[in-house]
């Protein structure tokens, strides 16, 4: 078992075994109340799989190790894997790694001995659990056919199953990683190479294409083949196929991360700018039964003490912008910003209430909460369009009053149209009932990621969820533990996909790393969250949890750069094994908003700018009025454009030196609170919580018209 390790500027977090249930948790903070509260009454407390129990039986796995008694030790890893599907084992100060993962990583270092052992003792279990999820096609089963048994011959059968039903299902990238996996682990067929080589090719992996083609053709050549309903050989089939791997071309700005992952913006603002067009978020929701128009509430109307109430990130679609209210999207035209569709037809579903029109599945005393909760939390929104569909998070109400009608009865995913707007789907309970959706959506493919926060009992749990995003079914959903902090006031950060995982923020103080393929918790950063205010009364006592912005998980560069949005460090390591490069305090900037090849840039009450190779502060910048409102800042092209209350401060990215200041108080007035932007060619689009302002700069070279979208 890995042992902890000892870096530094970093606190060890207090674990409570999950074993011990939900109601043992309660009962021992109850007991330990007064004293902890003497000492600090907001230290957050996790409940993640690993406790003493688990401790003793990987301690007994390795003295069977040291005693070289492989069946024992095979038989006992097996239990250890069919027990503790989401089981963690700690790794060292800053992760734990998934004990599936770990257990894995321990048979291949073994002697091959242990692994013949391993077969021979569980290789009839696999295939009879392979043929049965096989007959009833079921997805699901065949994940558990890898998960349990990945070191039998079924393992690699598994994985090359779930790579068709991937590919077949629009999703290559998936396809690709479970087909490279399985031909690693099993010997290949004709069939394997090519349908490998078509999925990369179709997830934008040209030069691994080719080489799988090639392979193909030099294996089997001459091996006839019927492809299409035509007969031919295997070298024609490579030969012709091989003609498709051509590089992808780049995507227009669909998602929170950009095209490229890393929220940089293509174009330049020069002043003077003129406005072009204003949109304003409808303010007003319409009760479908008695036809009455209701005042939406959002963050601030009912007293937040959050800086953030309402924050939107637009996405390019075309020659259109889509851009997210408080209870309503739309599609303009980014040139005039004409209204090409509008949809506010997001309200609870009959299927979704319970008898008087509350959430089916949440707790009366949550219930009693959601007007406080809807009315002073802040909101954030981040659409995403794949393959013209657009998905998103989006708050919803219920239509059984006026209160439910005005007040945030929980949020849905949804997806839509992108050229119509019209909805095909929304999803408030995904797998849990009484959960509420957290993450801001990433998709890939057609699987659509997102996590699910239910509060138990005084415990905030936590899920990580794949859904198929043309239907909205479930498709796999991990557990990832529960933790002390209220976390429904909050919003969880969109995933990122990176070199065959899933990164995702969890309401757990946690960065989690999950197999893209069967969803397996590989690895977990675990951070503690700054000191808070606690507040307490005669019928509620917790600490304060403010909604900070959500932070950029880069989808792409050599490092994954992460800053713990209630922590006090931003960190960067290797997505692939989890390695520490380094870990930097950030103070008053919590919030990752962009990075670039050479820089990773953090925005707060200013604006710092590290050093990707070695985390080293380069620069630091605030405004000249430092009591301020600092919104999200964006960079683009070499220049970041700094929000500060009625103005924009643009500054060189390399060394903060300020190259212009854009006043829009005209138009914005001088304390428009939380504000975002969007550059797109020479176009500016600004968001504040009641409207979004498109600007045009003074563009002299007319390439920047021809960057737009």
């Amino acid at each position: 078992m890995a042992t902890r390790g000892r870096l530094k500027n970093v606190r060890r977090t207090r674990l409570i075994p999950k074993a011990f249930g939900i109601g043992m948790v309660v009962g021992l903070v109850a007991l330990i109340g007064l004293r902890a509260g003497a000492q600090n009454r907001s230290e957050f407390v996790p409940t993640l799989e690993f406790g003493a129990r688990l401790r003793q039986r990987l301690q007994h796995l390795n003295r069977l190790e040291s005693q070289k008694l492989w069946d024992d030790w095979v038989q006992q890893c097996q239990a250890l894997v069919d027990e503790y599907p989401d089981g963690v084992v700690p790794r060292d100060e800053e992760f734990y790694i998934g004990l599936r993962f770990h257990l894995a990583n321990e048979m291949d270092r073994l002697p091959p001995a242990v692994k013949q052992a391993y077969r021979r003792r569980f290789e009839g279990q696999a295939r009879d659990l392979y043929q049965k999820a096989a007959a009833a096609q079921d997805e699901a089963l065949m994940r558990q056919v890898y998960g349990r048994f990945r070191h039998t011959s079924q393992g690699a059968a598994a994985l090359e199953w779930l790579a068709g039903r991937a590919l077949d299902a629009g999703d290559p990238e998936i396809a690709r990683l479970a087909y490279a996996r399985a031909l690693r682990e099993q010997v290949s067929s004709p069939l394997t190479l090519l349908k490998y080589g078509l999925a990369a090719v179709a997830a934008g992996y040209p030069q691994e294409a080719q080489q799988a083609f090639r392979r193909a053709e030099t294996e089997y050549g001459a091996q006839p083949i019927r492809i299409g309903g035509e007969n031919t050989t295997v070298a024609d089939a490579a030969r012709r196929l091989a003609a498709l791997a051509k590089p992808a071309p780049l995507a227009a700005w669909n998602s929170f991360q950009g095209p490229l992952g890393l929220r940089q913006m293509s174009g330049e603002i020069r002043p003077p700018i003129t406005k072009r067009w204003e949109y304003v978020f409808p303010a007003q929701v319409v009760n479908p039964v008695s036809g009455v128009r209701y005042n939406v509430v959002i963050g601030a109307y009912g007293g937040s003490r959050s800086r953030l109430t309402y924050l939107t990130f637009p996405v390019v679609f075309g020659d259109q912008v889509i851009l997210q209210g408080p209870r309503s999207i739309a599609s303009l035209r980014l040139e005039d910003g004409q209204e090409v569709w509008s949809n506010e037809e997001f309200e609870l579903k009959p299927e979704d209430k319970a008898p008087g029109g509350d959430i089916k599945g949440v707790a009366a005393g949550q219930q009693r909460m959601a007007g406080y909760r809807s009315g002073s939390r802040a909101i954030q929104a981040a659409p995403v369009v794949q393959g013209g569909l657009l998905f998103t998070r989006m708050p919803v109400t219920s239509s059984d009053s006026a209160r439910r009608a005005r007040f945030t009865s929980g949020f849905a995913l949804a997806a839509l149209d992108a050229r119509s707007g019209k909805q095909l789907w929304q999803r408030v309970h995904l797998d849990d009932p009484g959960g509420e959706v957290w993450n801001l959506p990433a998709v890939l493919g057609n699987t659509l990621f997102t996590g699910v926060a239910k509060a138990a009992t005084g415990i905030t749990e936590y899920r990580a969820t794949a859904i198929r995003a043309g239907t909205g079914e479930v498709i796999w959903s991990t557990y990832l533990g529960g933790g002390t902090d209220p976390m429904l006031m909050t919003d969880g950060s969109p995933p990122a996909v990176r070199d065959g995982m899933l990164w995702i923020e969890s309401s757990l103080h946690t960065l989690n790393g999950l197999d893209l393929v069967t969803g397996e918790v590989r690895y977990v950063y675990h951070y503690q969250p700054r000191s808070r205010p606690y507040s307490g009364a005669a019928w509620i006592d917790i600490t304060q949890v403010p909604n900070e912005p959500v932070a950029l998980l880069p989808a792409g560069g050599k490092r994954l750069v992460f800053a713990s949005r209630w922590g006090d460090q931003v960190i960067a390591f290797d997505p692939t094994t989890a390695r520490l490069f380094w870990s930097a305090p950030k103070t008053s900037s919590p919030t990752l908003f962009a990075l670039d090849t050479e820089r990773a840039y953090l925005c707060g009450q200013d604006i710092q700018a590290y050093e990707l190779e070695t985390g080293a502060k380069l620069w630091a910048w605030a405004p000249p009025d430092r009591g301020g409102n600092f919104g999200f800042a964006v960079l683009a092209n070499g220049r970041i454009y700094a929000p500060v209350d009625g103005k924009v401060y643009v500054l060189n990215a390399a060394d903060a030196r300020e190259v212009a200041v854009l006043d829009l108080t005209a138009d914005l007035g001088e304390s428009p609170g939380y504000v975002g932007l969007h550059v797109v060619g020479n176009r500016l689009i600004v968001t504040t919580r009641e409207k979004a302002v498109c600007y045009e700069g003074d563009v002299n070279d007319e390439r920047m018209k021809g960057e737009r979208g």
